[in-house]
């Protein structure tokens, strides 16, 4: 077909804005955008069964699920990517790796049960408290390992120890004013020399607000805030 006074330009132009879509997707409705969701399920390693209250954790995602009763949680809304997850239970050893998100789906992770020997020996913890923002050491901060009730206090470069400590999990609580609590599980082995670096966000603390009330002096020289004190009404 040939349009008679029309340019070839000018066609295919036309033909251009006809392709072109009136109504483009948004960044939200992107495939590469849009989160997935994936279900995992947490087992036995030894014997298969499912593990009820298994803590899943992406640190970078600040994901923190617990497992349910069939070992299952789901993680709703996660962009495609590469991630670090951790994973621990009450008596098993904590399971540490990346795992990719790329579309929906489900995986399995095998947690090994604890077994501890009758001549296990005891072992040593020692960390250290310091600050994310700059990384400076946190003194006088109190750490407890709350199960075996014991308290220890870091000194000026942020270090505590716990010697002589069992085998086994135990939970590890670190805090000080000013600044976010941390709580969190830790497996110590049999025999071993474990180290924790701990860090300690700024927790902000809400103060009552000040007034501040300001009088002119000439007024407070002439009496008139005493004797409005005194119940005296009037114009100055």
């Amino acid at each position: 077909m040939v349009l008679k006074g029309w340019e070839p330009r000018v066609f295919l132009l036309i033909l251009l804005l006809f392709l072109i879509p009136r109504f483009p997707l948004s960044p939200q409705e992107r495939p590469d955008s849009v989160g997935v969701t994936l279900v995992g399920q947490v087992v036995d390693r030894a014997t298969g069964p499912p593990i009820e209250n298994a803590v899943f954790r992406v640190p970078e995602l600040g994901v923190h699920l617990l497992s349910d009763s069939t070992g299952q949680f789901q993680l709703r809304g996660t962009r495609p990517g590469v991630y670090r997850m951790k994973i621990t239970c009450l008596g098993y050893r904590e399971e540490e790796g990346d795992f990719t998100v790329f579309q929906q789906g489900s995986f399995r992770v095998a947690l090994s049960p604890i077994v501890l020997g009758p001549d296990a020996e005891p072992g040593r913890i020692v960390g250290r408290v310091s600050a994310p923002e700059t990384g400076d050491p946190i003194r006088d901060a109190e750490v407890s390992l709350v199960d075996m009730g014991l308290l220890r206090t870091t000194n000026r470069s942020g270090w505590f120890e716990f010697p002589e400590i069992p085998p086994g999990i135990h939970l590890l609580r670190v805090s000080i004013l000013g600044r976010e609590t941390r709580e969190d599980s830790v497996f110590l082995d049999d025999n071993q020399l474990l180290e924790i670096n701990v860090r300690l966000a700024i927790e902000p603390i809400p103060l009552e607000g000040i007034t501040v009330t300001a009088y002119p002096r000439w007024l407070m020289a002439s009496g008139f805030f005493r004797r409005r004190g005194r119940g005296y009404e009037g114009r100055q």
